[in-house]
């Protein structure tokens, strides 16, 4: 049991770091977007274009794999053992890779009514440009499907550090081609290195599966009982993961009627900043702990399953509910020496630290959702999720169409936020029932004290601030700002929840010692 315990902690470290190391490049090759291409009409045209494929298939797949298909390949593997769980997967993705096709197709053909109907507000010139540029992106859906369905059998495997490479070989392959041919080749030639990005991403998977014994070979039994039990979950869990590919292009489509559309450029890299920041610590824990609690709950074991959601939102909340305060309080300084210069000018910094200020406020939904959603299908319960995602993706829309003309890029970057709280919330209710209550009275303590000891983290750099302003000039200067206002504020609040004794640092503290024991 101990082993057990210390291969989680090390795994969770390992697939953090990875992330980490992912976001930051993906980090750098958004600077190097916005410095090359600014929030001009080929910026604005080629971020919609990247973004509608990747929303078409989370809307449509990515969901079936994180959500349906490892329970159900775990059930698979409990049943009838590995050889039936990788004929359940040449079965599942036949069908994968055949939707794809059709879907990239499909988007093809139609790009011109694409591009008018997700980003209306463009001129003419970035509507043809967005259009030809769908045409190279839409067939990345074929590899994007492959990658995934890679990723669900290796993390059903406990395989969780080649999954955790992906990104950060697509990111390396976006960023050496700024290094290189992007002046001659251009907008068109990156959107061909993204398509090259995603083949190289299902590539590298391929030697870790030919270890673990699984070949693929096309099957056309669409009659498994198996693949019709991840078809009855798939509408649903398809429903309850629109919520953030929806409000994307909810987002984009409003953004692209303010500034000239140049708030698309904003939006998009406010909010790429923003769940690179928050998804780097919630998903990391959730992708190791998700097939963890799928085997728990297909084992019936519903009290430790519950045990375990209870320990790892307290854990994730302790340092979530900081980062969304010292988020807000340093947007504008972070934006400008992230992304600032050369063509990314005082205008483009200003937009997108106002978007980065509001979608900072839904970081608490964030990390309610992605936990607790995976809570509910590890049990393969689909009804509240379902309805919280109906209801979050339209409170966006409805908020975007109230605050967008009000608040412009704010208003829309509000809304999305507001969104992702009341899908949370959603999703919280139904375990405050005494049935089913797995958060206790100590657990609401500790989100207040957190809640306070953040906002004291808040009001002492915000009082700090004036007397650091001699810094914030040069992106030296403006490093050291930010480096004595974070440190300042970590010793503020890690004061604070240690005086208010928040019991969730029990979590920290036998995270941080199975941790050395991995090390020794």
């Amino acid at each position: 049991m101990i082993d057990k315990k210390r291969n989680t902690v090390k795994t969770i470290s390992y697939v953090m770091i990875l992330t980490l190391i992912g976001k930051f490049m993906a980090l750098f090759r958004d600077v190097l977007l916005g410095r090359a291409y600014g929030v001009n009409i080929e910026n604005n045209a080629f971020l919609a274009a990247s973004q509608l494929p990747r929303v078409f298939f989370d809307a449509v797949f990515a969901s079936a794999i994180t959500m349906s298909f490892i329970p159900i390949f775990n059930k698979c593997m409990q049943e009838g053992g590995k050889k039936k769980a990788f004929e359940f997967s040449n079965i599942f993705i036949t069908f994968v890779g055949i939707l794809m096709i059709v879907l990239s197709g499909l988007g093809m053909i139609f790009s011109d009514a694409v591009a008018v109907f997700s980003v209306e507000g463009f001129d003419q010139e970035g509507l043809k440009l967005t259009s030809e540029l769908l045409k190279i992106l839409f067939p990345t859906l074929f590899f994007t499907g492959l990658t995934f369905s890679f990723i669900g059998i290796l993390q059903s495997l406990d395989s969780f550090v080649v999954p955790a490479l992906t990104s950060i070989v697509f990111n390396a392959v976006i960023i050496g081609y700024f290094f290189g041919p992007d002046a001659q080749w251009g907008i068109y030639g990156l959107a061909f290195v993204y398509l090259l990005g995603w083949f190289m991403q299902a590539a590298i998977q391929v030697p870790a599966l030919y270890r673990a014994g699984y070949r693929f070979r096309p099957s056309f039994s669409w009659n498994n009982g198996y693949l019709k039990e991840v078809a009855v979950l798939l509408l649903p869990v398809m429903v309850s993961t629109w919520v953030q590919p929806f409000n994307v292009f909810i987002n984009t489509r409003f953004a692209s009627d303010i500034y000239e559309g140049s708030a698309v450029t904003g939006i998009n890299f406010a909010n790429n900043l923003y769940t690179m920041i928050v998804g780097v610590f919630v998903l990391s824990i959730m992708n190791v702990l998700f097939p963890k609690l799928s085997l728990l709950a297909s084992q019936g074991q519903k009290q430790e399953a519950g045990r375990m959601i209870g320990q790892t939102l307290s854990f994730t909340l302790l340092f979530v509910i900081p980062m969304m305060a010292g988020l807000m309080s340093l947007s504008g300084e972070i934006i400008q020496l992230i992304y600032g210069g050369d063509r990314f000018d005082s205008f483009s910094v200003d937009i997108t630290a106002q978007a980065l200020f509001y979608f900072s406020l839904g970081m608490v939904g964030y990390a309610l959702q992605t936990v607790l959603a995976r809570a509910y299908f590890a049990e393969r319960r689909w009804k509240t999720p379902m309805i919280g995602a109906i209801i979050a993706i339209l409170s966006n829309f409805l908020l975007c169409l109230v605050l967008a003309e009000a608040l412009q890029i704010s208003g829309l970057a509000l809304a999305s936020a507001l969104s992702s709280t009341i899908y949370g919330l959603v999703l919280l209710l139904p375990f405050l029932k005494k049935e089913r209550r797995i958060f206790d009275r100590v657990f609401f303590m500790d989100i207040v004290k957190m809640g306070a000891a953040s906002a004291l983290m808040l009001l002492v750099i915000y009082g700090i601030k004036p007397y650091l302003a001699f810094l914030n000039a040069g992106k030296m200067g403006l490093v050291a700002y930010l480096a004595i206002l974070m440190l300042l504020g970590i010793l503020v609040y890690g004061a604070g929840v240690l005086f208010l004794r928040v019991k969730g640092l029990d979590e920290v503290k036998r995270f941080v010692k199975e941790r050395g024991r991995v090390l020794k």
